[in-house]
């Protein structure tokens, strides 16, 4: 990867984090869980920002909306999760479309010279971004436990690679964050836990992982001690789901 390239892809990462913690992150900052709506345990359910995937066929609206397309990807929450708090204005259960998903990212070229901002676009478009979908969970037993699932869909499968490749690499570089869970049955995962901070009561995971054209993000945050190993199934039922989202696993 060239230096134009790498320039490019590190704006990149920095905008995908303008659609919420869920993208990644928040492994640096923790979401901020001291101020998570807990009223989720008694409304599991928020309307989410409109989409064009949006469907009422799943019944069960505590697991997520049902749907097909991009939002079929979404794992429904499982057992022992419920939907979670709001990403912001974009809800807890939402898929944004291509033109919403590229003039999101496009947007954070404000800010770049005439040049860059030129560049950053069309490095935009050269990905073929397709869409965004993200949900949030919370652990069902006491709500603590804060997970978002992101996948962004490209048709330049090369770009999904080197951004992840990029991302780990920063992360890597940082020295500072600690090695996560693996990912039963998917070895091109990784996750990050958040350094250590004798000072905080909260924790935080980042785990990552592409497959075809899709690049799936997941989050923990909460309390510590965080369960990492309830987080990490849930990012392995979610790549299972993917490649057979008919399936609930």
């Amino acid at each position: 990867m060239n230096d134009r390239t790498k320039r490019l892809v590190t704006t990149l990462l920095s905008a995908a984090l303008v659609v919420g913690s869920v993208t990644g992150g928040a492994v640096y900052t923790g979401y901020v869980v001291n101020g998570a709506d807990r009223a989720v345990k008694t409304e599991v359910w928020r309307k989410p920002a409109k989409d064009q995937y949006k469907s009422d066929t799943t019944p069960e609206l505590f697991r997520g909306l049902g749907g097909e397309g991009l939002r079929q990807k979404l794992l429904p929450a499982p057992d022992g999760w419920v939907l979670g708090p709001d990403e912001g204005e974009f809800g807890n259960d939402t898929v944004l479309g291509k033109r919403e998903a590229v003039a999101l990212l496009k947007d954070e070229s404000k800010g770049m010279d005439t040049r860059e901002r030129r560049e950053y676009r069309e490095y935009v478009d050269d990905m073929g971004v397709q869409g965004v979908a993200l949900r949030t969970y919370a652990d069902s037993e006491d709500f603590d436990q804060v997970v978002g699932i992101q996948i962004i869909q490209v048709e330049d499968q090369k770009s999904i690679r080197e951004v992840v490749r990029l991302r780990r690499a920063l992360f890597d570089a940082l020295g500072v964050l600690r090695d996560g869970p693996k990912i039963k049955g998917h070895p091109q995962a990784r996750c990050f836990q958040a350094p250590e901070n004798s000072k905080s009561e909260l924790d935080g995971m980042m785990c990552d992982a592409h497959d075809g054209e899709f690049m799936i993000t997941l989050t923990a945050n909460g309390p510590k001690p965080l369960d990492l190993k309830a987080s990490a199934d849930l990012l392995r039922r979610q790549l299972n789901h993917l490649r057979s989202p008919g399936e609930f696993v």
